[in-house]
């Protein structure tokens, strides 16, 4: 590599620090980030590139790596992904009608969860994690 190359990629190094001590101060600042960013004069893209960039050189570091490790389940732990959503195979089986109006029935043991059509997206997905953490 190169004089020009690596006075560039030292250059780029700096920066990236600079921007996620940027990024730790938003978050300590008790501002939304909006408030913060008009303050500091920066558009709230440029924020959340730049906190986008610290996540990635984080999980790219041996610390990220470790602390990846131990949340990753399975033999894929080397990956660079954090865990998202998880779905199991439900079995089809005859049950209880639902009560009019409901889109969704779920039953669990003996408890009994009726999500109507009209249900707010995100409460219903509220719920539903909810469930997964008591299964």
């Amino acid at each position: 590599m190169g004089a020009g190359a690596e006075a560039q990629k030292i250059a780029i190094a700096v920066r990236h620090r600079r921007n996620a001590e940027k990024v730790k101060e938003c978050q300590s600042s008790g501002k939304s980030i909006a408030v913060w960013c008009k303050q500091e004069g920066i558009s709230t893209s440029t924020y959340y590139r730049w906190l986008r960039q610290t996540r990635e050189e984080f999980l790219d570091s041996d610390e990220g790596q470790k602390m990846a490790a131990q949340l990753l389940p399975g033999p894929d732990k080397a990956t660079k992904m954090l865990p998202g959503p998880r779905f199991s195979e439900l079995p089809a089986f005859p049950a209880e009608p639902a009560s009019i109006g409901a889109a969704i029935r779920i039953q669990i043991g003996g408890a009994v969860v009726e999500i109507q059509k009209e249900t707010d997206a995100r409460l219903a997905e509220s719920v539903v994690r909810a469930l997964a953490k008591q299964c």
